[in-house]
């Protein structure tokens, strides 16, 4: 069997789950928990930097060509998503959506909620599971 080219939107679509939610949401977490004004729990701290870089490893797997790595990419989207949507939500029903920088907040959760979707659309058409599952067939 002959190898298919990798589909270009496999490169962008990789590329900026491994930038936005692995390595800029890792240093994003450092840097909110530092300038916490009060302590941040180490179980919270621990998770949110688990997701975010085995959800960059999942998008260098998917990058590869391995049908496992999509799979793990899109496993780990999605429960990355659910940690960040849910922290926003706590986040606004403890503080209200009075303050302006809240309307960001649902901005920011509104944009998370349009990658997901877009990473599961664009991981889940024909072509592109065509594609793993050639290459899956070639290993």
């Amino acid at each position: 069997m002959r190898r298919i080219e990798k589909p270009f939107g496999l490169y962008v679509v990789t590329l900026v789950d491994f930038a936005a939610f692995g390595v800029l949401q890792f240093f994003k977490t450092i840097a909110d928990a530092r300038n916490a004004a009060e302590e941040t729990s180490f179980p919270t701290i621990f998770i949110a930097l688990f997701l975010s870089i085995f959800t960059a490893a999942a998008a260098v797997w998917a990058f590869l060509g391995d049908n496992s790595g999509r799979y793990a990419l899109l496993f780990f989207i999605t429960l990355n998503v659910l940690w960040l949507v849910g922290n926003l939500s706590v986040l606004i029903l403890n503080e209200g959506l009075e303050s302006k920088s809240n309307i960001y907040i649902l901005i920011a959760a509104g944009k998370t909620v349009w990658a997901f979707g877009a990473n599961w659309w664009y991981l889940t058409t024909g072509e592109i599971v065509e594609y793993f599952n050639r290459q899956s067939k070639l290993k």
